[in-house]
Order: structure tokens, then C-alpha cells, then sequence
């Protein structure tokens, strides 16, 4: 041991202090120059002491002997700590109570940092829940305790992502509401009630829009189109119906507007025939117009019952009202839907006779569903009957012709369309760009992709994490690793993070072009930033450096690798229990 006179304190770390539930105090055995006691030590942070390594033999077994000699107290029993297993689960438990300890006592205690520390505004909120407080005044002084400064953010994270309940929600509303630097608007209230409905809090719901209604802010248009979506996602037809009616209670009108709402959320989740209904039983309180027809009909033939599309047209037209654009629209979807193709170019015929001139719309409804049909030649036609008669394509024409050119793998009509875009005034969303990239990183070279990616930015349109990493997997699969690092630098310049994806693509492409060298030092890094790479790609790469007679790399990369994987499963395992990195 270590000087005469000193004490230490001594923890068996291979012992199993878990086992036992219940524990009452931890008694920890110390020696010095005379004599042994039993003492308990209360401390609630762990920290060792520094034990002087022994000198010999006879102090090696010494210190072995003194590290067993720890023993628990349960209900009075004593209960040696060589009679049980390791469980980590419950260790961990016992250190968040303070019954592990260990503290020398001649070296201070260190602080060690909070698990809060490293928790966000919204985790600590919601732990809170999690403590099941009763009584509100309880929750209200949890929530101070937590130190939380409110932001609108953390509110509208915690109202729409939470997973609580009705009653938890409110009561976290209402004390946001009263501190000094979050005062709610009608935008919050919409929120909240839009939550409890996502979560099926449909009493609350109600109980929180006679609140508004009584004590304000007052309820909008808005507000209630919120309520009869929510009762129309959770097929509560009924429920929704009588909102609508009872909107003169909260000072609104069921006009025309309220009621085009109302019937185009329920023709959106399929319930065409509710809508019907309610036309037809409010027709004399409320005059339909135009768009109200146009919402039955596109109802009807998204469903493909075209009879029901002629009839709701038949109904329009006999109430004096005018089919526009938008109706002969939806009247060309069901028909192509039903599989009446030729009825479909029929109507485009008759269109103008009838007064109504079709539009770039109504062009761009033809070519998507001869597309779709495998008839590209067929939509091609009406593209240039479209520029015939002096209709201009806009963007959704051109996304819809190189999506279907890519697709029939005629990638330089693709490019030209493209070059079109490139000089119309609408600049395409990444997004769009990427759903061309992408499956062209499927079959053939990647020199279309690239080309595509060149002419993005050329139109100012600047590409995002998912676009370069698709470019480096095509790249690192054909093994261009000059091109690869070349558009690896681009992105680094652009501010993009790489990630694990983005090391693993790159260390395939310096495989597959026998940069290995450069494929290790790569490795290394992903390692090194706390990534931990598939085992696939890991493999890969040491088979390759083992058959290139470095196996003094292979065998490091090897351990760096399996200390990484073990790294990893730790945090797995953590973050299943609630811990947060």
C-alpha cells in the first residue's frame, strides 16, 4: 500500500454493485497503520483516488486482497459484492442517486459537470412530465427550476413534436403565456389547438376553442379550418360538419369561401360523397359558385367515377355557371384516370368551341398523363401544339419533360430541355435538379450527372448536402477519384459538413482507383471526428492494403475500427436509456 499513516478509500471495480435493488448505504473498507474500520460515505460524485502503484509482489496481492473486502447493506444483510453479476443498467441508476461513491481523502473533489448541462430547452421541458408531478403549482415550479429561457422556438417544438398529453400541454401553455418574454398571439393558439387535434385531444380541443371564444384572442376563418381538418383527418365527419354550422356562434359567416374549404378538405382525404351531401343539404343557405363545381368534380376524379364527374358537370351548367380552365382540368384527369384517353383528347378539341381556350395548365395535364402511360411521343405532340397556338411552357413543363426523357434513358433530350430551362426566367429548386441527378446515378457513366450539376450552378441554382452526395457515390463507384476529390473540395468550400455517407463514398472511390494511401488517411479522419463507417467499407479497404503487403496499416486501421464500433455501441445504448450527445 501506499505510505504508513495514510487512508485510502478502495472500490472494487470488477465487483457487481447493481444486483441488489435496494440498496441503503455502501460501506467501503479502509485500512491504516493499526487498525480497519467500517465507514459510510454519503457522497453523491464519484472520484477516485490516486493509489501509488506497489512495489511488489506481496503488495500486488495486498491491494488485490484489500479491493474485495467491499461490501453493501440491504435490509440489514451483508451482502458480499463477489456474489453478483454486472448489470450496467442498474449502475448507472445507482450513480444518478448518489450511491456509488469513491472520493479520497486527501485529494479535493473535482466538479464534475451536470447530465443537464448537456440537455436542450426542449429536453428539459419535457423531463419535466416525466418526474409526474401532481398538482400544477408543482409543474409551474419545476418549470422554473429548470432555468429555461422560453423562445418561440422551443414553444412551437414543444406544442407540435412533444409527446404529451391534452392536459400536459395546456398546462405548459399557460405558463408560458405568463412569462415576460413570450406572450401569445392568435398564431400560438392556432398551434396549440392544431396540436391537441394531430394528437387526438379532441375534448381539450374544444374545451381550448371556447377559451379563445370567451376570453380571447377570437377565433378566425383560420382557426376554424384547423378544427374541421383535424376532425376530418380523424374521420369525425359528423363533428366536422357541425363546426361548420356552428361558426355564427364565434361571430363568423358560413359564406361560399367557408364552405369551398370545408368541401375541398374532405374531396383531399376521399370523402367526396360527404362533400355532396353537404352541398346539397346547405345549397338554399349558401349559393355555390365555380370553384365550389371544381372541387366536387377534381374530388370525383381523383377517384376515377367519371360518370359522377359528367353528372357534377351537368349540375354546373344548369345553375348558370361557366366551366373554367380549372374544371376542364380535372374533367381531363378523371378521364384519364377511367383510361378514356381518346375522350380526353376529344374534350381538348371541344374546348374552344365552348369558349374556354386552353391554357399551359391544361397542356402540362395531357403530357403527364401520356407520359405516365408510356406514351411519350404522344405528349411530346402536345408540347408542340402548346407552342403552336402561342401557349408558353413554364417550369412544371419542362420538370415533367426531362423527368420522363431521363426516365426513357434519352438523356440528351434531357440536356436540351434542360439548356431550355437554363434560359427561361425560373430558377429550379435543388430539389427538382436532384430528382434528375438522381437517377441518372443509377445507369451509365456519371458524366451526365455532372453535366447536370454544372449546368446548376451555372443558372445560380446551388446544389445541397444530397446532391454532392450522390455525385461522390457514382464517382467512387467507377473509382474517378480525381474528379471525386475535385468535387469533395467544392463542397467543403461551400460549407457543407461531411459525414459518415460522405467518408464512405470517398474512401470506396480511392479503393476502387488503388489510391490506398489515400483511402487510409481518409479513414483515419472519418475515425477520428467520431465516425464509425460500415463494416463493408472497413473491410474493404483492409483486405486491399493486406494484398498490398501492408499489414502494419491493416493491423492499426483494424483496432482504430473496433474501438470506434465499440465507442459507437455505447452511445446506442445510452441514447436508448435517455442519455443525450
Amino acid at each position: 500500500m501506499a505510505g504508513r499513516g495514510r487512508v485510502l478509500w478502495v472500490m472494487d471495480i470488477g465487483a457487481d454493485w447493481t444486483r441488489r435493488p435496494n440498496y441503503t448505504k455502501i460501506l467501503l473498507r479502509w485500512y491504516s497503520s493499526e487498525s480497519a474500520h467500517f465507514h459510510q460515505h454519503p457522497q453523491s460524485i464519484a472520484s477516485c483516488a490516486s493509489v501509488n502503484r506497489p512495489q511488489n509482489r506481496e503488495d500486488t496481492a495486498q491491494n488485490s486482497h484489500m479491493t474485495r473486502q467491499i461490501v453493501a447493506v440491504r435490509k440489514g444483510n451483508l451482502i458480499s459484492s463477489e456474489e453478483r453479476a454486472f448489470d450496467p443498467q442498474r449502475k448507472n441508476q445507482l450513480q444518478n442517486e448518489g450511491l456509488l461513491v469513491m472520493q479520497s481523502s486527501t485529494a479535493p473533489s473535482r466538479p464534475v459537470p451536470s447530465l443537464d448541462d448537456h440537455l436542450t430547452d426542449y429536453d428539459k421541458i419535457c423531463g419535466v412530465f416525466l418526474q409526474k408531478l401532481k398538482g400544477k403549482a408543482a409543474i409551474e415550479a419545476a418549470f422554473q427550476q429548470t432555468g429555461v429561457i422560453l423562445t418561440q422556438e422551443t414553444i412551437d417544438r414543444v406544442v407540435k413534436r412533444a409527446s404529451l398529453g391534452g392536459e400536459a400541454l395546456l398546462t405548459f401553455f399557460r405558463w408560458a403565456g405568463k412569462q415576460p418574454n413570450c406572450q401569445h398571439n392568435l398564431n400560438s393558439y392556432n398551434d396549440m389547438l392544431n396540436g391537441l387535434g394531430r394528437r387526438k385531444y379532441f375534448d381539450h380541443m374544444e374545451a381550448f376553442l371556447h377559451q379563445m371564444n370567451t376570453q380571447g384572442p377570437p377565433p378566425t376563418v383560420k382557426t376554424m379550418d384547423i378544427v374541421m381538418t383535424r376532425y376530418i383527418k380523424a374521420n369525425r365527419i359528423t363533428e366536422a360538419v357541425r363546426t361548420f354550422d356552428r361558426m355564427e356562434e364565434f361571430g363568423l359567416m358560413a359564406d361560399t369561401a367557408a364552405l369551398n374549404t370545408l368541401l375541398h378538405r374532405l374531396c383531399q382525404e376521399n370523402h367526396t360523397s360527404s362533400a355532396k351531401s353537404l352541398l346539397n343539404k346547405i345549397r338554399k343557405k349558401t349559393s355555390p359558385d365555380n370553384i365550389t363545381y371544381s372541387i366536387l368534380i377534381g374530388g370525383w376524379a381523383r377517384q376515377g367515377r367519371t360518370e359522377e364527374v359528367c353528372r357534377t358537370l351537368n349540375d354546373m351548367t344548369g345553375q348558370g355557371l361557366k366551366p373554367d380552365n380549372i374544371t376542364y382540368n380535372y374533367v381531363l384527369d378523371g378521364l384519364f384516370r377511367a383510361g378514356r384517353n381518346k375522350d380526353a383528347a376529344k374534350l381538348l378539341k371541344n374546348m374552344s368551341r365552348k369558349g374556354c381556350s386552353p391554357t399551359t395548365i391544361i397542356y402540362n395535364t395531357m403530357i403527364r398523363n401520356l407520359c405516365l402511360e408510356g406514351n411519350l411521343d404522344e405528349g411530346l405532340k402536345y408540347y408542340d401544339e402548346m407552342l403552336s397556338k402561342g401557349s408558353k411552357p413554364n417550369i412544371t413543363t419542362y420538370n415533367l419533360l426531362i423527368r420522363f426523357f431521363i426516365k426513357a434513358r434519352r438523356v440528351a433530350d434531357a440536356l436540351e430541355i434542360f439548356n431550355l430551362l437554363r434560359e427561361s426566367v425560373e430558377i429550379p429548386e435543388v430539389g427538382t435538379v436532384n430528382s434528375f441527378i438522381e437517377p441518372l446515378c443509377k445507369f451509365g457513366p456519371p458524366d451526365a450527372a455532372l453535366q447536370f450539376y454544372e449546368l446548376m450552378k451555372q443558372m445560380g441554382c446551388s446544389p445541397n448536402l444530397k446532391t454532392y452526395k450522390l455525385l461522390l457515390m457514382r464517382l467512387g463507384r467507377f473509382g474517378f477519384w480525381d474528379q471525386m476529390l475535385k468535387l469533395w473540395n467544392e463542397m467543403q468550400e461551400s460549407g457543407w459538413d461531411s459525414d459518415v455517407e460522405v467518408y464512405t463514398y470517398v474512401v470506396n472511390g480511392f479503393c476502387n482507383g488503388r489510391k490506398l494511401d489515400e483511402a487510409t488517411h481518409f479513414m483515419g479522419e472519418a475515425l477520428s471526428k467520431g465516425f464509425c463507417p460500415g463494416r463493408i467499407i472497413c473491410s474493404k479497404l483492409i483486405n486491399k492494403l493486406i494484398r498490398a503487403r501492408k499489414v502494419e496499416a491493416a493491423y492499426n486501421l483494424f483496432r482504430r475500427f473496433k474501438d470506434a464500433r465499440r465507442i459507437d455501441k455505447i452511445k446506442r445504448i445510452r441514447r436508448s436509456r435517455g442519455w443525450q450527445y
